[in-house]
């Protein structure tokens, strides 16, 4: 199997190239100037000066965005302009582990900030990776985050399963292998969207937080259920809670 190679001696793009490849658990390998670039690369990333100094295609070259980089490299990669399965698995948390599996193969893994982040992190895939078809696969867990991580993605229009995380054999301190896993296990579509209504103890918990968080300060519950829902951040709701005092 072919891999990506990093070929630059620009210890800053070197750094930042290889911190995003490693934190996506893609297989790279560093290389070198004066050395033959081995067969078993297929791709090589670099700077666009850099890549005057030798003849090797394909080569991507680095972008202001490092995980676009990483991703055209990985697109490069595959050889494949249109894929005929697209999926899209989701580990459900405060922040989502995202993998995006085009023919069986991962070719896209991130993390989003927020459940409700998860819809521009599939825009993007969805602009850069064209599929005959296309699913969004979601775990089970974390209820709260899950329910909002399924209103935030309904408006594509595609299929998407809930997925029985009991069943998969996941790390649970890890969201991106977690949501591969999602991403390759079949689950049960949804027609409808789910109303948020968090517990007394998910209030509880929010509540605690902004106490962590600020030093002294909780919330009342109305602003919790507003932080529950994704209305609005915690630290907003702290600096509301503070403006009551």
């Amino acid at each position: 199997m072919r891999s990506i190679g990093v070929l630059t001696e620009n210890f800053s793009v070197y750094y930042d190239l290889v911190r995003v490849l490693k934190e996506k658990n893609i297989v790279f390998e560093s290389l070198s100037f004066d050395k033959k670039i081995p067969a078993r690369i297929g791709v090589v990333i670099t700077t666009k000066e850099e890549g005057k100094r030798f003849k090797f295609k394909p080569k991507v070259f680095v972008s202001k965005n490092i995980e676009e980089t990483v991703q055209e490299a990985l697109k490069v990669l595959s050889g494949k302009d249109v894929y005929h399965n697209l999926i899209i698995g989701v580990d459900p948390g405060e922040r989502p582990g995202v993998a995006v599996v085009g023919d069986n193969e991962i070719i896209h893994t991130e993390q989003a900030d927020t459940p409700e982040d998860v819809k521009i992190v599939i825009e993007h895939v969805f602009k850069n990776y064209s599929s005959e078809k296309k699913r969004i696969r979601i775990g089970n867990g974390a209820k709260i985050f899950r329910d909002r991580t399924i209103n935030a993605v309904t408006d594509f229009n595609v299929p998407v399963e809930i997925v029985d995380e009991s069943g998969t054999t996941k790390r649970m301190e890890d969201d991106i292998e977690a949501a591969i896993e999602i991403a390759f296990t079949s689950g049960k579509e949804i027609k409808i969207s789910p109303e948020i209504r968090p517990t007394h103890g998910d209030l509880k918990r929010i509540q605690d937080e902004s106490r962590i968080m600020s030093g002294s300060i909780t919330i009342s519950e109305e602003l919790a259920e507003k932080v529950a829902k994704g209305e609005m951040c915690l630290k907003e709701a702290i600096r509301r809670q503070k403006r009551k005092r």
